[in-house]
Protein backbone atom coordinates (compact mmCIF):
# COMPACT_ATOMS: atom_id res chain seq x y z
CA UNK A 1 0.00 0.00 0.00
CA UNK A 2 2.78 2.21 0.20
CA UNK A 3 3.96 1.87 -3.27
CA UNK A 4 2.95 4.81 -5.48
CA UNK A 5 0.73 3.76 -7.24
CA UNK A 6 -1.35 3.83 -3.63
CA UNK A 7 -0.24 7.12 -2.63
CA UNK A 8 -3.61 8.76 -3.90
CA UNK A 9 -5.93 6.45 -2.35
CA UNK A 10 -4.09 6.08 0.53
CA UNK A 11 -4.23 10.03 0.85
CA UNK A 12 -7.70 9.99 0.82
CA UNK A 13 -8.30 7.58 3.26
CA UNK A 14 -5.81 9.27 5.69
CA UNK A 15 -8.05 12.59 4.54
CA UNK A 16 -10.73 11.12 6.13
CA UNK A 17 -9.66 10.22 9.53
CA UNK A 18 -9.51 12.94 12.63
CA UNK A 19 -6.19 14.51 13.10
CA UNK A 20 -5.86 12.72 16.45
CA UNK A 21 -5.14 9.00 16.34
CA UNK A 22 -2.99 6.33 16.08
CA UNK A 23 -1.68 4.88 12.83
CA UNK A 24 -0.94 1.07 13.12
CA UNK A 25 1.23 -0.40 9.58
CA UNK A 26 1.44 -3.70 9.16
CA UNK A 27 3.74 -5.48 6.71
CA UNK A 28 4.32 -9.41 5.36
CA UNK A 29 7.72 -8.64 5.19
CA UNK A 30 10.26 -6.98 7.09
CA UNK A 31 12.61 -4.68 4.40
CA UNK A 32 15.81 -2.30 5.21
CA UNK A 33 13.60 0.65 4.82
CA UNK A 34 11.35 -0.35 7.07
CA UNK A 35 13.82 -1.35 10.07
CA UNK A 36 15.76 2.25 9.88
CA UNK A 37 11.38 3.67 10.19
CA UNK A 38 11.13 1.39 12.91
CA UNK A 39 14.44 2.85 15.08
CA UNK A 40 14.09 6.26 13.51
CA UNK A 41 11.00 7.17 15.48
CA UNK A 42 8.75 10.43 14.91
CA UNK A 43 9.79 12.39 18.00
CA UNK A 44 11.92 11.60 20.83
CA UNK A 45 9.00 11.43 23.33
CA UNK A 46 7.22 9.14 20.85
CA UNK A 47 9.57 6.32 19.46
CA UNK A 48 8.32 3.81 17.12
CA UNK A 49 8.09 -0.04 17.94
CA UNK A 50 8.22 -2.73 15.41
CA UNK A 51 7.83 -6.75 16.16
CA UNK A 52 8.90 -8.78 13.60
CA UNK A 53 8.39 -13.14 14.26
CA UNK A 54 11.67 -14.48 14.06
CA UNK A 55 12.13 -16.83 10.72
CA UNK A 56 9.75 -14.89 8.62
CA UNK A 57 9.97 -12.29 6.18
CA UNK A 58 12.74 -10.39 4.96
CA UNK A 59 15.87 -9.21 7.08
CA UNK A 60 18.66 -6.20 6.66
CA UNK A 61 21.03 -5.66 3.75
CA UNK A 62 24.11 -8.81 4.28
CA UNK A 63 25.98 -7.75 7.14
CA UNK A 64 26.45 -10.71 8.66
CA UNK A 65 22.42 -11.46 8.96
CA UNK A 66 22.31 -14.06 6.31
CA UNK A 67 20.44 -13.60 3.00
CA UNK A 68 18.41 -10.52 2.13
CA UNK A 69 15.24 -11.96 1.48
CA UNK A 70 13.68 -15.46 3.41
CA UNK A 71 11.00 -17.79 1.93
CA UNK A 72 8.40 -19.60 3.64
CA UNK A 73 10.10 -22.21 5.03
CA UNK A 74 6.98 -24.89 4.70
CA UNK A 75 7.08 -24.25 0.90
CA UNK A 76 9.17 -26.97 -1.12
CA UNK A 77 10.82 -24.93 -4.18
CA UNK A 78 10.91 -26.65 -7.35
CA UNK A 79 11.65 -26.18 -11.25
CA UNK A 80 10.99 -28.02 -14.06
CA UNK A 81 13.13 -27.04 -17.08
CA UNK A 82 11.16 -27.27 -20.45
CA UNK A 83 12.01 -25.99 -23.79
CA UNK A 84 10.07 -22.54 -24.43
CA UNK A 85 8.30 -24.34 -27.42
CA UNK A 86 6.70 -27.11 -25.26
CA UNK A 87 6.18 -24.79 -21.90
CA UNK A 88 2.38 -24.94 -22.26
CA UNK A 89 1.97 -28.52 -22.59
CA UNK A 90 4.02 -29.12 -19.10
CA UNK A 91 2.20 -26.60 -17.75
CA UNK A 92 -0.60 -28.15 -18.74
CA UNK A 93 -0.02 -31.41 -17.44
CA UNK A 94 1.34 -30.19 -14.17
CA UNK A 95 -2.45 -28.59 -13.25
CA UNK A 96 -3.77 -32.27 -14.80
CA UNK A 97 -1.32 -33.93 -12.31
CA UNK A 98 -3.43 -32.16 -9.01
CA UNK A 99 -5.83 -34.54 -8.36
CA UNK A 100 -2.82 -37.21 -8.00
CA UNK A 101 -0.84 -34.60 -6.27
CA UNK A 102 -3.58 -34.81 -3.70
CA UNK A 103 -3.57 -30.98 -4.61
CA UNK A 104 -6.58 -29.14 -4.12
CA UNK A 105 -5.94 -25.52 -5.34
CA UNK A 106 -3.84 -24.23 -7.43
CA UNK A 107 -2.40 -20.30 -7.66
CA UNK A 108 -1.02 -19.62 -10.93
CA UNK A 109 1.33 -16.20 -11.52
CA UNK A 110 1.84 -14.72 -14.90
CA UNK A 111 4.02 -11.72 -15.88
CA UNK A 112 1.08 -9.69 -17.51
CA UNK A 113 -2.72 -9.42 -17.14
CA UNK A 114 -2.47 -11.02 -21.30
CA UNK A 115 -1.18 -14.00 -20.27
CA UNK A 116 -3.51 -14.00 -17.18
CA UNK A 117 -6.47 -13.20 -19.71
CA UNK A 118 -4.84 -15.98 -22.47
CA UNK A 119 -4.29 -19.09 -19.82
CA UNK A 120 -8.01 -18.87 -18.51
CA UNK A 121 -9.54 -18.96 -22.07
CA UNK A 122 -6.42 -21.76 -22.90
CA UNK A 123 -7.75 -23.71 -19.71
CA UNK A 124 -11.19 -23.25 -20.11
CA UNK A 125 -11.08 -24.84 -24.02
CA UNK A 126 -8.67 -27.60 -22.84
CA UNK A 127 -10.77 -28.60 -19.69
CA UNK A 128 -13.96 -28.70 -22.40
CA UNK A 129 -11.75 -31.28 -24.70
CA UNK A 130 -10.11 -33.02 -22.28
CA UNK A 131 -13.42 -34.08 -20.91
CA UNK A 132 -12.77 -31.73 -17.13
CA UNK A 133 -9.37 -33.34 -16.75
CA UNK A 134 -7.66 -30.01 -15.81
CA UNK A 135 -9.65 -28.53 -13.09
CA UNK A 136 -11.69 -25.24 -13.15
CA UNK A 137 -9.72 -22.25 -13.42
CA UNK A 138 -10.53 -18.36 -13.06
CA UNK A 139 -8.75 -15.30 -13.61
CA UNK A 140 -7.32 -12.22 -11.48
CA UNK A 141 -5.87 -9.10 -12.62
CA UNK A 142 -6.26 -5.65 -12.84
CA UNK A 143 -7.93 -5.64 -16.19
CA UNK A 144 -11.38 -7.07 -14.22
CA UNK A 145 -13.78 -4.92 -12.30
CA UNK A 146 -13.70 -4.53 -8.13
CA UNK A 147 -16.64 -6.77 -8.44
CA UNK A 148 -15.41 -9.09 -10.70
CA UNK A 149 -12.45 -9.63 -8.92
CA UNK A 150 -14.23 -10.35 -5.24
CA UNK A 151 -16.81 -12.58 -7.11
CA UNK A 152 -13.60 -14.24 -8.51
CA UNK A 153 -12.20 -14.85 -5.20
CA UNK A 154 -15.42 -15.93 -3.69
CA UNK A 155 -15.44 -18.90 -6.62
CA UNK A 156 -11.85 -19.80 -6.21
CA UNK A 157 -12.06 -19.81 -1.78
CA UNK A 158 -15.33 -22.09 -2.33
CA UNK A 159 -13.96 -23.99 -4.46
CA UNK A 160 -15.87 -23.29 -7.25
CA UNK A 161 -12.72 -23.26 -8.73
CA UNK A 162 -9.62 -24.80 -8.38
CA UNK A 163 -7.08 -22.81 -10.42
CA UNK A 164 -6.81 -18.85 -9.75
CA UNK A 165 -4.69 -17.68 -12.43
CA UNK A 166 -3.08 -13.86 -11.86
CA UNK A 167 -0.51 -11.05 -12.45
CA UNK A 168 0.88 -10.20 -8.68
CA UNK A 169 -2.38 -8.59 -7.75
CA UNK A 170 -2.66 -12.14 -6.28
CA UNK A 171 0.66 -12.43 -4.34
CA UNK A 172 -0.23 -9.78 -1.73
CA UNK A 173 -3.60 -8.92 0.20
CA UNK A 174 -5.45 -11.75 -0.64
CA UNK A 175 -7.58 -13.73 2.39
CA UNK A 176 -7.23 -17.13 0.86
CA UNK A 177 -6.07 -19.45 3.75
CA UNK A 178 -5.61 -22.77 1.86
CA UNK A 179 -3.67 -22.97 -1.35
CA UNK A 180 -1.73 -26.39 -2.05
CA UNK A 181 0.09 -25.20 -4.96
CA UNK A 182 1.65 -21.97 -6.73
CA UNK A 183 3.16 -22.26 -10.29
CA UNK A 184 5.10 -19.80 -11.58
CA UNK A 185 4.20 -19.49 -15.26
CA UNK A 186 6.10 -16.86 -15.87
CA UNK A 187 9.01 -16.20 -13.28
CA UNK A 188 9.23 -12.41 -11.65
CA UNK A 189 12.29 -9.88 -12.30
CA UNK A 190 12.10 -9.18 -8.70
CA UNK A 191 13.08 -12.00 -6.10
CA UNK A 192 10.96 -9.89 -3.30
CA UNK A 193 7.51 -10.94 -6.04
CA UNK A 194 8.50 -14.61 -5.57
CA UNK A 195 8.67 -14.68 -2.33
CA UNK A 196 5.56 -12.72 -1.96
CA UNK A 197 4.49 -15.38 -4.79
CA UNK A 198 5.13 -18.69 -2.97
CA UNK A 199 3.92 -17.38 0.63
CA UNK A 200 0.14 -17.70 -0.92
CA UNK A 201 0.58 -21.66 -0.10
CA UNK A 202 2.79 -21.09 3.31
CA UNK A 203 0.16 -19.07 5.67
CA UNK A 204 0.61 -20.08 8.78
CA UNK A 205 3.12 -22.50 8.31
CA UNK A 206 0.98 -24.68 6.37
CA UNK A 207 2.94 -26.90 3.79
CA UNK A 208 2.80 -26.45 0.17
CA UNK A 209 4.60 -26.60 -3.19
CA UNK A 210 5.87 -23.76 -5.18
CA UNK A 211 6.85 -25.25 -8.88
CA UNK A 212 8.33 -22.72 -11.39
CA UNK A 213 8.07 -23.77 -14.96
CA UNK A 214 11.66 -22.37 -16.42
CA UNK A 215 13.00 -22.24 -20.16
CA UNK A 216 16.22 -21.79 -20.86
CA UNK A 217 15.36 -18.00 -21.22
CA UNK A 218 14.76 -18.23 -17.43
CA UNK A 219 17.90 -19.79 -16.10
CA UNK A 220 19.41 -16.21 -14.69
CA UNK A 221 16.14 -15.33 -13.16
CA UNK A 222 16.28 -18.79 -10.99
CA UNK A 223 19.97 -18.11 -10.21
CA UNK A 224 19.14 -14.83 -8.75
CA UNK A 225 15.81 -15.89 -6.72
CA UNK A 226 18.51 -18.44 -5.23
CA UNK A 227 21.14 -15.85 -4.48
CA UNK A 228 18.44 -13.64 -2.89
CA UNK A 229 17.00 -16.48 -0.90
CA UNK A 230 20.07 -18.27 0.00
CA UNK A 231 17.56 -21.58 -1.51
CA UNK A 232 18.08 -23.50 -3.73
CA UNK A 233 15.38 -24.94 -5.89
CA UNK A 234 14.47 -28.63 -6.51
CA UNK A 235 14.40 -29.78 -10.35
CA UNK A 236 11.99 -32.22 -10.93
CA UNK A 237 11.22 -34.35 -13.70
CA UNK A 238 8.20 -34.43 -15.31
CA UNK A 239 6.70 -37.95 -17.40
CA UNK A 240 7.56 -36.51 -20.49
CA UNK A 241 5.81 -39.35 -22.47
CA UNK A 242 2.21 -38.57 -20.31
CA UNK A 243 2.63 -34.87 -20.81
CA UNK A 244 3.50 -34.50 -24.72
CA UNK A 245 0.32 -36.61 -25.12
CA UNK A 246 -1.95 -33.74 -24.76
CA UNK A 247 0.53 -31.53 -26.46
CA UNK A 248 -2.24 -31.51 -29.94
CA UNK A 249 -5.59 -30.53 -27.48
CA UNK A 250 -3.08 -28.07 -25.71
CA UNK A 251 -1.27 -26.40 -29.19
CA UNK A 252 -5.33 -26.63 -30.71
CA UNK A 253 -6.82 -24.58 -27.08
CA UNK A 254 -3.94 -22.27 -27.34
CA UNK A 255 -4.83 -20.54 -31.03
CA UNK A 256 -8.40 -20.88 -30.00
CA UNK A 257 -7.67 -18.54 -26.54
CA UNK A 258 -5.41 -16.26 -29.09
CA UNK A 259 -8.10 -16.15 -31.13
CA UNK A 260 -10.99 -15.45 -28.32
CA UNK A 261 -8.70 -12.69 -27.07
CA UNK A 262 -8.13 -10.69 -30.27
CA UNK A 263 -12.04 -10.34 -30.66
CA UNK A 264 -12.35 -9.55 -27.67
CA UNK A 265 -13.06 -5.53 -27.49
CA UNK A 266 -11.50 -5.44 -23.68
CA UNK A 267 -8.60 -6.39 -25.47
CA UNK A 268 -8.25 -4.34 -28.34
CA UNK A 269 -6.26 -1.32 -27.37
CA UNK A 270 -2.84 -1.82 -27.83
CA UNK A 271 -1.89 -0.08 -24.09
CA UNK A 272 -3.68 -3.45 -22.56
CA UNK A 273 -1.85 -6.15 -24.11
CA UNK A 274 1.35 -6.42 -21.46
CA UNK A 275 0.53 -4.51 -18.45
CA UNK A 276 2.23 -6.31 -15.51
CA UNK A 277 -0.76 -6.41 -13.33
Amino acid sequence: MLDEEFARDVGFILGLLPAERQTLLFSATQTPTLAALAGRGVAPSRPLFAYAQPGEGDVGANEGLGPLLRAAESVRTEFVLVADTVKDVYFAHVLASMDGAGERSAVVFCGSQRTAALLELMLEELREAADGEIPPACALHSKKGQRERLRVVQDFRAGTHRILVGTDLASRGLDIPEVDLVINYDLPRDPRDFVHRIGRAGRAGRAGRALSVVTQHDLSRVQAIEDATGRKMTEVEVDEEAALKAATKVMAAKRAAKMALLKSKAWAAPGNLKHPR
